[in-house]
């Protein structure tokens, strides 16, 4: 161990000084002389410090061949030495008035004793940490001269005697400083050491044991290239003063950022005998202002980090904290990264060869490879964590970049790991790498990249530690996130403000990793399984259609700050008006007998400062945070559901509440409830078109189940083509809106989503809400099925096969011959224009009219028949081109606004084309339905038609609604 009085720094200085390698004849004269000039600048202040490293880089000199009576680092090491020891014996020379020769001299004869040349049991010794270390680096052969040890005759014997003869100038070199006792002593241990090998004198292990902290400093400058962390401790021990930049907020998780010099004057005056490699890699680190420790990389700063970035929060923006407070209930879980959908993520996913379900060590692998790369990868990594359901968080990023800067892959580090307590394969070649290269600081800190990432992708949970620290902040319900994430400025902290602090500061370090709702880690809010709970209660409870009621995501930090105001009677004040409430208060909490009165009070000033100074709304109906009482959507449900009202119906057709209060007082308190409703749901984006509403009643009037134009609109429509039904056509058209609300496809309702229906199944169930949690209707679905089958694959898959049968049972059921044909015909009283129907009608007026009636049947069946066939091809055409223009939402989220007048055309093309059609639907009106339904003579029905584009005909039949 080290002797106390040691300069740690400085000494580390010395050893990074000596630790270039000696092998090169040229090298090792220039570092001779840099080891001179060191001495004479340093050795009057620290003379045992330059000593020690002197001594320790002989003992940690590099193996590099497994015969060590030939290693030419340790002979350049034992050169550099014997170069400052004729220093020392230099009268002119400044480090002859220091007293570092003596230093030199105490510890000389046990360095000759452990490190001098010699070839007999070279490799067994027990100092030798290298000789171990090249043991294991065999795979399962081992050779039987590394087993047994080297003799003398397996040496090469011109390499030994050129050796010896090298050696042999130190001791003569010696013998012109040192005094003749001194060097008598080390004569007799230098032919001890020849004849019997070496060996450590336990009375040196203190000294000639080199820490592994300083045996990485003493290989230092044996590296190809810096890196920042490796670039910063160099700068603190050349003395450098690390001052660090003062904290603007609260978040201490984020590693502390330095004053750097400015001018490479500043790095000169540092040590003017600082060495030369060592100062071009500081100039690298000015050039390239820092680097980021973090990531261990120089293509970007510490301040301008992409992985911290996001997770940025600064209490000087109050309007960052806005949206912080609207990114909470987002897949973002709080942080500014890209906001994708489900589909859009899928995609994203499937154009990088990575497809659903998802696997997590192809993931990384493609992300870090897009890091090594210098390819984007945020779009990547923000579609990984949508389809997950949780945010990889800094500490994760920098772990990926710390992998791709090393060109290593997460699968192969990570998750090849045989178990918990195992390191992969691959992590144990680069231990032994790393070992034999001195290179300890580095795989500690990738030890601890990939100890992210397995507690985070490969476990996905904590230790046990962890977890009781969690349940500790749960269970005394303290305040949490505000106190570590940066969104307060630095004098709130967990020792002031939290009830647990110590479990809080321990805690940090997860911030991004915990859920901002239930304090759970690995999950969103949106995809917290509370947060689902409850909205799938609400959902069995009422349904609003396309806009179903949003489920109520309450921060945590909100959650204590609603239950510390409200034990102290302020939730519900004006603030600042009423701010003599809270003066009161804390007058309360003076006089109570109840500890820990400042705490206290810091904690309510804290809740105060978080809602009421912030203006976050809090419902008293729902009492929880987020919306305001006249926002509550409960409240107005509540309030439709006393008038025999839903949301949806107000949505399509606001006169309905605006009849129910007119029959209320303006001072009732029902009335100024429905008028919140209606402010929620009857104006601005919630407000739904007027032909909507027309649309599905003039469906119900005639008797076509609403599932069937919402999902078979395409077999519809072809078949209101075929009997000439004009108005049916129109409002058609509003069943492709993506606005449009969902229809039930089980009972044929709009009031309710399709999952919530009683005659739905667990599969179906399980089917509909995978889909939904994906972002998409069965509506939405069916719009690109084969692009959604491709991206989406389900895990319910006979459930998916019974909604899909429903569907095509509805297309079977309007295509020619269905049932919903005949049963169309038969309900609005037309013609049975089914083949099978005309067949018959054909053969009956052969038997029972005139010849001129039977060649008109005649052609008109063949009419019948060519006109189907034309319609079905036109549907194909404009129809499903229809199909992808009518205003649908398509798959990245964006709606395409629905081409009005080519939809038009395509209908009155396809009218035109049946003018001569004799069976064609008679339209219905209050003023002239008595004509048209006994003028059947071609003549009239041109004029018929014309009315008809005039005002469209509507079909009043009032039936019960289809089950």
């Amino acid at each position: 161990m080290l002797s106390s009085g040691l300069d740690e720094q400085f000494l580390h200085r010395c050893c990074v000084q000596l630790s270039a390698p000696l092998v090169d004849p040229a090298v090792l004269s220039t570092e001779q002389g840099n080891a001179t000039r060191f001495a004479k600048q340093h050795a009057a202040a620290h003379p045992r410090e330059v000593a020690r490293a002197l001594i320790w880089r002989v003992v940690d000199s590099a193996d590099d061949t497994l015969d060590q009576s030939v290693n030419e680092d340790r002979a350049g090491a034992w050169s550099v030495l014997t170069a400052v020891i004729a220093e020392c014996g230099d009268a002119s020379s400044e480090v002859f008035r220091t007293s570092l020769g003596d230093h030199l001299a105490s510890l000389l004869p046990y360095l000759v004793g452990y490190r001098w040349h010699t070839s007999v049991r070279s490799i067994q010794e027990d100092g030798l940490h290298s000789s171990a270390e090249v043991v294991l680096n065999y795979d399962k052969v081992v050779p039987a001269s590394l087993v047994n040890g080297f003799s003398s005759r397996n040496v090469d014997s011109y390499a030994v005697a050129t050796m010896n003869r090298r050696y042999r100038k130190y001791l003569t070199l010696w013998k012109s400083v040192w005094r003749p006792d001194v060097y008598q002593t080390l004569k007799d241990m230098v032919k001890r050491v020849e004849a019997t090998g070496n060996f450590l004198p336990p009375m040196a292990e203190d000294v000639l044991v080199v820490p592994d902290g300083y045996r990485e400093s003493l290989w230092r400058l044996r590296r190809t290239a810096p890196r920042p962390s490796i670039t910063l401790e160099l700068l603190r021990n050349y003395g450098w003063p690390m001052t660090m930049i003062p904290r603007e907020n609260n978040n201490t998780v984020r590693a502390p950022s330095y004053v750097l010099p400015k001018t490479e004057a500043e790095l000169r005056q540092l040590d003017p005998a600082m060495h030369r490699t060592v100062f071009q890699w500081l100039k690298t680190m000015h050039q390239k202002r820092g680097g980021c420790a973090g990531c261990d990389s120089w293509d970007h700063t510490d301040t301008r980090c992409p992985c911290e970035g996001p997770f940025w929060r600064s209490p000087s923006d109050e309007n960052a904290m806005k949206t912080h407070r609207a990114l909470v209930a987002t897949v973002t879980g709080g942080a500014a990264l890209p906001v994708l959908t489900y589909v859009q993520s899928a995609r994203i996913l499937y154009a990088s060869n990575l497809r659903l379900p998802l696997r997590v060590p192809e993931a990384l692998d493609t992300i870090a490879m897009l890091i090594r790369d210098e390819k984007p990868y945020e779009e990547l990594l923000a579609a990984f964590d949508t389809v997950r359901g949780a945010v990889t968080g800094p500490r994760e990023r920098h772990a990926l970049w710390r992998h791709a800067s090393y060109h290593l892959l997460p699968s192969k580090t990570v998750f090849a790991k045989p178990h918990d307590e195992a390191l992969s394969p691959c992590m144990n070649k680069i231990r032994n790498l790393f070992r034999s290269s001195r290179r300890f600081q580095e795989w500690e800190q990738l030890m601890d990249a990939v100890d992210v990432l397995d507690m985070c992708f490969r476990r996905r949970d904590v230790s046990s530690r962890v977890r009781r620290n969690l349940e500790e902040v749960q269970a005394t319900a303290s305040f949490f996130f505000c106190l570590v994430d940066g969104s307060l400025a630095a004098s709130f902290n967990p020792a002031t403000y939290a009830r647990v602090p110590e479990e809080v500061e321990a805690l940090a370090p997860l911030k991004d990793n915990l859920c901002r709702v239930c304090l759970e880690p690995f999950h969103t809010a949106v995809t917290c399984p509370i947060v689902r709970e409850d909205e799938e209660a609400e959902h069995r409870r009422h349904s609003t259609g396309t806009s179903a009621t949003k489920p109520v995501i309450e921060e945590w930090d909100l959650q204590v700050a609603r239950r510390v105001l409200e034990d102290n009677d302020c939730l519900f004040m004006k603030y600042p008006a009423e701010a003599y409430r809270l003066a009161a208060a804390m007058e309360r909490i003076d006089v109570d007998d109840r500890p820990a009165k400042d705490f206290r009070k810091a904690e309510l000033q804290l809740a105060v400062k978080l809602i009421h100074e912030r203006r976050v709304a809090v419902c008293p109906q729902c009492n929880v945070t987020g919306h305001s009482l006249r926002n509550c959507e409960r409240r107005a449900y509540r309030a439709l559901s006393r008038e025999s009202l839903r949301p949806i119906d107000v949505r399509l057709d606001p006169h309905k509440l605006r009849q129910c209060v007119r029959r209320y007082a303006s001072e009732d308190a029902l009335h100024g409830e429905l008028l919140d409703a209606m402010d929620l749901y009857g104006r601005g984006a919630q407000l739904l078109p007027t032909a909507f509403m027309k649309a599905i009643r003039e469906m119900d009037d005639a008797r076509i189940p609403l599932a069937a134009a919402r999902y078979a609109t395409d077999t519809v429509q072809s078949f209101l083509l075929f009997s000439n039904s004009t108005d049916l056509l129109q409002h058609l058209r509003q069943f492709r809106a993506a606005r449009f609300p969902e229809v039930c496809i089980f009972c044929d309702s709009y009031h309710h989503r399709s999952e919530d229906c009683t005659r739905c199944r667990e599969d179906e169930r399980g089917y509909l809400q995978e889909l939904r949690r994906t972002g998409l209707t069965l509506w939405t679905y069916l719009l690109h099925r084969d692009a959604y089958d491709q991206l989406l694959p389900t895990d319910y898959a006979r459930g998916k096969e019974s909604v899909l049968a429903l569907v095509e049972q509805f297309e079977t059921d309007y295509r020619p011959g269905g049932v919903g044909r005949s049963r169309f015909f038969k309900d609005n009283d037309l013609p049975d224009m089914t083949p099978g129907a005309m067949i018959a009608n054909t053969y009956a007026s052969i038997t029972e009219t005139p010849i001129s009636t039977q060649t008109r049947a005649a052609a008109a069946e063949t009419s019948t028949g060519a006109t189907e066939t034309a319609t079905a091809e036109t549907v194909g055409a404009a129809g499903g081109e229809a199909a992808l223009n009518g205003g649908e939402e398509d798959t990245l989220g964006r709606v395409s606004d629905s081409s009005d007048d080519k939809h038009q055309s395509a209908l009155a093309n396809c009218a035109l084309s049946e003018e001569g059609h004799p069976r064609k639907k008679r339209p219905r009106s209050d003023g002239d339905g008595e004509q048209a339904d006994t003028d059947a003579r071609a003549g009239e029905e041109a004029r018929v038609r014309q009315d008809t584009a005039e005002e469209p005909p509507t079909v009043r039949v009032h039936v019960e609604q289809e089950a």
